[in-house]
């Protein structure tokens, strides 16, 4: 009986993850395109290549991109957002000083959603954008490590 379950799911993850893998074929069939752009102008590319290297590039289309069944798209097209995932620090943003960054705060950082990295692969980098002394002096050995988001001191998100 055990084994009949195992396989009968085993059976619906891969059916399931087919299907998931044949909508976002559709989805790349447009905006896979190089030159994919909504009305206003704006780029509505998605490189195929950089999302799956991405750290969601496991997640299907629809997973973020939410009511979207086919096209025509459902007016208005909602934007996905960052805090439907990632409710603790997105509360945490408010206090912190990246704040200031206001909407540009998640991208610009780790940034845009098709192209998210693991934080291993952009640090010090990526901080170093905004933060090019601060990065120099903790590779320098001067100054402590950042503290950790949720620890008692400053919070950095």
């Amino acid at each position: 009986m055990l084994t009949w379950l195992g396989s009968v799911l085993v059976l619906v993850s891969i059916c399931t993850g087919r299907a998931a893998a044949s909508d976002d074929e559709q989805c790349l069939a447009c905006h896979g395109e190089a030159g994919m752009k909504s009305e206003s102008g704006r780029s509505l590319h998605v490189d195929a290549v950089t999302l799956k290297g991405s750290m969601h590039g496991t997640l299907g289309c629809t997973t973020c991109h939410q009511g979207v069944n086919g096209y025509p798209h459902p007016q208005p097209m909602r934007l996905p957002s960052c805090k439907s995932c990632h409710e603790e620090p997105a509360g945490q943003l408010p206090k912190s000083v990246h704040s200031m960054l206001g909407a540009n705060a998640c991208t610009s950082c780790h940034g845009k959603a098709h192209e998210v990295q693991a934080a291993n692969k952009i640090v010090p980098s990526q901080c170093a954008t905004c933060h090019s002394d601060a990065v120099h002096e903790y590779q320098l050995g001067s100054m402590p490590p950042p503290e950790r988001a949720g620890s008692s001191k400053r919070q950095h998100v």
